[in-house]
């Protein structure tokens, strides 16, 4: 058997500049930060899997929170933000956290997130200005550099290596488990 990279793996370079862009969005929209939500999202900026996590983008920091059970997944796949594990909510660890000086405008895609989810930021952000923006992301996630290219490829000619070595196997009376497991 072969190692083939992780999607998170063959993109690492890639992912300070994803901060980069992310700390730009935000000062286009006149804000002091921009907190990522979405697990699509939290892929694409940090190469992070989990479904749990917010990330954070100042000026001059990121910091990645999740809770309990992705403290190790995090650690491994994260190398771009401080990764922080909440105990008591993902908002309220933002809120108590400092990285937020008061005031500070915080910009989050609000498509991303129910009406109940926001009020709950809003509240555990009390100190900040949480400013919600329709589609925050979907231009910047859509632009692709050379480097992101080159990586898409590189995972489409893994998928594809894979795809023609599980061809053989396929025949009547194999299961998909089977299948899998090969």
């Amino acid at each position: 058997r072969h190692h083939h990279p992780g999607v998170a793996e063959l993109f690492h370079p890639v992912v300070s500049s994803r901060i980069d862009r992310l700390r730009q969005l935000a000062e286009s929209h006149e804000a002091d930060a921009l907190l990522v939500t979405h697990p699509p999202h939290l892929r694409w900026a940090l190469g992070f899997t989990g479904s749990n996590g917010f990330l954070v983008v100042t000026g001059r920091e990121s910091h990645f929170v999740t809770d309990g059970r992705y403290r190790e997944q995090a650690t491994q796949e994260i190398g771009a933000a401080e990764v922080h594990v909440a105990e008591r909510g993902l908002a309220a660890h933002v809120g108590a956290s400092g990285w937020l000086a008061d005031g500070s405008r915080v910009v989050v895609a609000s498509n991303h997130l129910t009406v109940a989810a926001f009020r709950k930021l809003d509240d555990a952000l009390e100190e900040s200005e949480v400013v919600p923006v329709e589609d925050l992301l979907a231009a910047t996630v859509a632009v692709k550099s050379d480097a992101e290219i080159e990586g898409v490829r590189k995972a489409q000619a893994v998928t594809s290596e894979v795809f023609d070595a599980v061809v053989p196997f396929i025949r009547a009376g194999v299961t998909e488990r089977e299948i899998a497991a090969e």
